[in-house]
C-alpha cells in the first residue's frame, strides 16, 4: 500500500546517494551510529564475567537512587516480581546503556515511572499484552493507527502512524500513548 505524506520531505534515492558521496567516512559512521543507536567504537564483548559484574554493579546503583524515583519500581517488585524480570530485565537496560550501570539503573526506574503514568495504578503491573495492560486499548490497536510496513531496502523496520485515526472519536490520547511502547514488538 503506497503511503504519501504531506509534511515529510521527499528525497529520491539519487539525491540521498549524492549527499552521501560528499560525506567523510567519519561523518558516515556518525550518521550510521545515530540511525542505529549505538557506536562502533564502544562495542563490548559480552562475557559471563562482564554480565555478572555489571549486574552486581547495577543492583548497587539501583540502591543509590532516591526512594521517590524508585517508588514505582519497588511497587512492581512487590506486586509482580516475575513481571519485572521478564519485561524489564536489567540486562536489557545494561545493554542499552553500553553497560553503564548507573545510567541503566536510572533508565529502569524511569521505565517503571513512565509505565505507571501511561497505564495507571491498575494496569501498570499487568503483562504488556492485549489481555493484560492493554486490554482496554484493543480498539486503538484494531483501528490501525500504527501499521507495520515491510522493511525498507536496508532491512530496517518501518512504522506508519496515521495521525487522522489518532484523534477522537477514533481514539483518545491515553489509549494511543499506552500502546506506543509495544508497537514495534513483532
Amino acid at each position: 500500500m503506497p503511503v504519501f505524506s504531506f509534511t515529510a520531505p521527499h528525497i529520491t534515492p539519487e539525491e540521498e546517494e549524492r549527499e552521501r558521496s560528499t560525506l567523510s567516512e567519519e561523518m558516515k559512521m556518525e550518521l550510521h551510529d545515530d540511525l542505529y543507536g549505538h557506536r562502533h567504537d564502544l562495542e563490548l564483548l559480552e562475557t559471563d564475567q562482564l554480565v555478572g559484574g555489571k549486574l552486581a554493579e547495577f543492583e548497587r546503583e539501583l540502591s543509590q537512587i532516591p526512594a521517590p524515583l524508585l517508588k514505582d519500581y519497588k511497587e512492581a517488585m512487590e506486586r509482580a516480581p516475575e513481571l519485572v524480570q521478564t519485561e524489564s530485565n536489567p540486562l536489557k537496560f545494561l545493554r542499552c546503556e553500553k553497560y553503564d550501570a548507573a545510567k541503566a539503573a536510572r533508565r529502569m526506574s524511569m521505565y517503571w515511572k513512565t509505565r505507571r503514568k501511561c497505564f495507571g495504578d491498575d494496569r501498570a503491573f499487568l503483562p504488556m499484552k492485549m489481555h493484560g495492560a492493554m486490554k482496554d486499548d484493543t480498539c486503538v490497536v484494531e483501528s490501525a493507527i500504527v501499521s507495520i510496513l515491510p522493511n525498507d531496502m536496508n532491512g530496517r523496520g518501518v512504522l506508519f502512524f496515521d495521525r487522522i485515526r489518532a484523534i477522537p472519536p477514533m481514539a483518545d490520547r491515553d489509549a494511543v500513548v499506552s500502546i506506543a511502547p509495544r508497537i514495534g514488538d513483532r
